[in-house]
């Protein structure tokens, strides 16, 4: 004999019909069993408050969140500028406006952003500031860490120095700008010889008898070893270019800039394999083709 607890949750007249299909089912297996029914525990009286007030701890806690998220909002967009630093794109280049210098022209404009919203700057204002400074071509981008607005800028790199006949010299900057050679630079590729009429701020022209010099000064300042090894370039009369070297005292005549990199190639070739004694020659032409015409 077997006590079997049975706990049916069913409604008064389910349960006594399931109680005896049970019992009935246990005996036809050979079973004498006795049957008892468990009713289900009574639940507390406080559940139906504590499921409350778990809601409504799970509403407040979600106001309180929202709250906390407003007020960092708020802060973030209305937080004030308290620094501003000036970064410069490119430092290995060599560059005639230093950030200290530039932080100094935003400081100084009405668009300085020091005690006002940091998010509500006035990027157009700024630029124009840092533009009295004519090494400055644009701002790059903008970032905004905390209350500091950080503002990189690129700025043009000189390519030359530049001696017009009947003007104070100029720099000739990569984008092709002369400009007024405030910071007498030292050890920069000169140009001299027709170099037409130059005004400062102006571009160089491309019908200009300048602007085969520019095409070479270009090449030669994106290669090293030609930046070391030619000083300057000489306009001729004829519109023509000239270029000296460090090896020798003569002339290197490379007419225009049409197919420089192979001319300068070949040079490169015959001085290598001794081709040509620098004290020998006094001109060394390459304005044809795969040949070096050379004269006493």
């Amino acid at each position: 004999m077997f006590v079997l607890f049975v706990e049916i949750w069913e409604e008064k007249g389910e349960k006594e019909v399931s109680l005896r299909l049970l019992k009935y089912l246990l005996t036809k297996g050979g079973c004498s069993p006795k049957v008892y029914s468990i009713s289900p525990p009574i639940q507390p009286l406080f559940l139906p408050l504590m499921k409350k007030l778990k809601s409504i701890l799970v509403v407040f806690l979600l106001v309180v969140a929202l709250v906390l998220v407003a007020l960092a909002g708020y802060r973030y967009f209305n937080l004030s500028c308290t620094e501003v630093k000036v970064v410069i794109a490119d430092k290995n280049t060599h560059t005639m406006v230093t950030e200290q210098q530039a932080s100094k022209l935003i400081l100084r404009s009405s668009a300085n952003p020091v005690g006002q919203k940091v998010r509500k700057f006035d990027r157009k204002g700024i630029e124009q500031a840092l533009k009295q400074n004519p090494w400055v071509k644009e701002i790059q981008s903008t970032a905004i860490n905390g209350s500091c607005l950080t503002v990189t800028i690129a700025t043009k790199t000189p390519l030359a120095l530049v001696f017009p006949a009947d003007a104070p010299p100029l720099i000739l900057a990569n984008n092709g700008q002369l400009l007024p050679d405030d910071s007498r630079c030292s050890n920069l590729l000169v140009i001299n010889g027709n170099v037409g009429k130059c005004n400062p701020h102006a571009f160089v022209k491309k019908k200009s008898a300048l602007h085969n010099a520019y095409a070479v000064a270009k090449a030669i300042a994106a290669n090293s070893s030609y930046a070391a090894q030619y000083p300057e370039i000489f306009v001729r009369q004829d519109g023509q270019i000239e270029l000296y070297s460090i090896l020798g005292g003569h002339a290197i005549l490379l007419g225009n800039a049409d197919h420089l990199s192979d001319k300068l190639a070949n040079l490169d070739a015959a001085y290598s394999h001794g081709l040509l004694d620098a004290g020998t020659y006094t001109t060394l032409d390459l304005r044809f083709k795969d040949r070096i015409y050379a004269a006493h």
